[in-house]
């Protein structure tokens, strides 16, 4: 039990550290780039999480639920895997650049957002496999190193460009990238090295399991992602920088779930939920219900909290602070029983609750961010995903009870 938790204090630590600084990363940009801009820079940012989340499914996911074997097979398919990866970043890198020079000659808006979402995800699809595979093979300190020069690199070139002439919405994605390059740089051992099998493994296998949970990925992500969007369509250039900015406080608890998941997963692939292990369990426990005592906290030092983290104009979002955190016990509790419906390879009942929550999300997040803005956004949140988890517990636990002998 010891081990565990020492593995889990370490994978902790590195998804700390890439929480925090992307969000002291998003902070620093809201506070120097003008509100029209920003809002720019989120909506290219949404976009970015979209299509990693994408990659993340057809990529990463089936060797999670698989984990990794020592056969030349299986190195020879991470290698390929490692290829593919290389190539997409090549591809958005190349499509990011011509699509900068084109939203300089064209004023507009879904050209800056695409040129935006692509130099974002350049660099992140090959970090985002390397940490995978080194969370899987148990390799969490050498993560935790890389993740530390990462948010190192990323903050120090953000807080330096504004010194250098270089403050705009292209330049705030120079220290992304080179924060992901680092990364890279310093896990480069964990590059899936070539091998002597010369077999054609062929990845349709693979991208065949990638799409069950690309399928589900994608609901959750619309179910998250739409409301920039939505405000866009409410012409709220505000709302949609401070949804953005919200979303960044509560993301690390999503974000340490995820970033567990690679060691977690292989580890609960039992019947019942009453079987996984004791340690495995706790840290599930502690994760789903760890908002809620900031929720309460932040209903009297709310507004305090967003003045001093966002600045003055971001004043307002103190109130939606509680409403946000809530929302996040529900996500985290859906994407919980997801985790272990994956681990169980139900993937059927896991669509079926994104399915749920996004369908929900599709009636109500209009009406209610028209009637309560930034805050309306979290309250639809929090109803879609709740009922979606109450209901994939009951049908998941249900089901499993009845095919119990006796």
């Amino acid at each position: 039990m010891k081990s565990y938790f020492i593995k889990y204090f370490v994978l902790s630590c590195e998804q700390v550290i890439f929480s925090l600084s992307n969000f002291l990363y998003l902070t620093v940009v809201a506070r120097r780039l003008p509100l029209a801009e920003f809002a720019e820079l989120t909506l290219g940012y949404t976009c970015y999480l979209i299509l990693i989340g994408a990659h993340h499914a057809l990529i990463c996911d089936p060797i999670i639920a698989t984990g990794i074997r020592e056969q030349e097979s299986q190195k020879s398919l991470l290698r390929r895997l490692w290829t593919v990866n290389v190539i997409f970043c090549c591809l958005a890198l190349v499509a990011g650049c011509a699509l900068v020079l084109n939203s300089h000659t064209h004023e507009m808006q879904t050209l800056t957002v695409a040129a935006l979402a692509f130099l974002f995800f350049s660099f992140a699809g090959p970090v985002q496999f390397m940490r995978r595979i080194m969370h899987i093979q148990g390799h969490v300190q050498a993560s935790a190193v890389a993740a530390a020069a990462y948010a190192t690199v990323l903050i120090f070139s953000a807080w330096m460009l504004p010194h250098v002439n270089l403050e705009s919405h292209f330049a705030y994605t120079v220290p992304f990238i080179l924060g992901n390059l680092i990364f890279l740089v310093s896990g480069r051992r964990n590059v899936p090295p070539k091998t002597d099998d010369h077999q054609n493994i062929s990845l349709k296998s693979h991208f065949r399991a990638g799409y069950s949970f690309l399928i589900s990925n994608l609901l959750g992500l619309a179910t998250t992602n739409i409301y920039p969007f939505v405000f866009v369509f409410l012409n709220s250039p505000e709302a949609v920088a401070s949804y953005r900015l919200m979303f960044a406080v509560i993301a690390p608890f999503a974000q340490l779930l995820g970033g567990l998941s690679g060691f977690i997963t292989p580890r609960i692939a039992v019947a019942r939920i009453s079987q996984i292990e004791t340690p495995h369990l706790l840290i599930l426990a502690l994760i789903v219900f760890a908002p809620l005592p900031l929720a309460v906290a932040a209903i009297w030092f709310g507004s305090d909290a967003a003045t001093l983290i966002f600045g003055a104009k971001y004043a307002a979002l103190g109130a939606s602070i509680p409403v946000a955190l809530i929302s996040t016990s529900f996500a985290l509790a859906l994407a919980t029983i997801g985790m272990w419906l994956r681990a169980n390879a139900r993937l059927g009942l896991m669509q079926a609750g994104g399915l749920i929550s996004a369908a929900i999300t599709a009636v109500i997040a209009l009406p209610i961010c028209s009637a309560l803005g930034v805050t309306g956004a979290f309250v639809s949140l929090a109803i879609a995903n709740g009922a979606a988890a109450l209901w994939v517990a009951f049908r998941g636990t249900s089901r499993r009870i009845r095919m119990q002998p006796g």
